[in-house]
């Protein structure tokens, strides 16, 4: 009887992707700051509608819907040739900080999907 030989070429590639999949994590964070500064830096209309966006998503995500005053403060930074305050761009930001920890409250498998599949937060 031959007695078949063990590729070592499989374990070789197992561990590659372990590896891979252990960096991926970190790499994931560090990518998901490095573009949250970068939004910070867009001018303040821009930076309110991306926050408006994350809103929905997020608000789609618990089954709810964002205020209608976030919604004039995005509509306010489409439409008009105003510049958004800090005061407006606060307060979405509070709505999405909010609705992270809210989300973060979720059982384990939606959280991993929010996260991992969706890229919620």
């Amino acid at each position: 009887q031959a007695v078949p030989k063990e590729q070592p070429e499989k374990w070789i590639f197992a561990a590659i992707l372990g590896c891979a999949a252990v960096l991926a994590l970190p790499v994931r964070r560090w990518v998901i700051l490095y573009c949250q500064k970068k939004k910070k830096k867009l001018p303040a209309n821009r930076y309110g509608l991306t926050l408006w966006g994350q809103c929905e998503e997020l608000a789609k995500a618990l089954g709810t819907k964002p205020p209608k005053e976030l919604e004039s403060i995005a509509q306010k930074a489409k439409f008009s040739q105003h510049t958004l305050s800090n005061g407006e761009l606060a307060a979405l930001e509070v709505y999405v900080t909010e609705s992270v920890a809210a989300c973060r409250k979720k059982p384990v498998y939606k959280r991993l999907i929010d996260r991992y599949w969706r890229v919620l937060y």
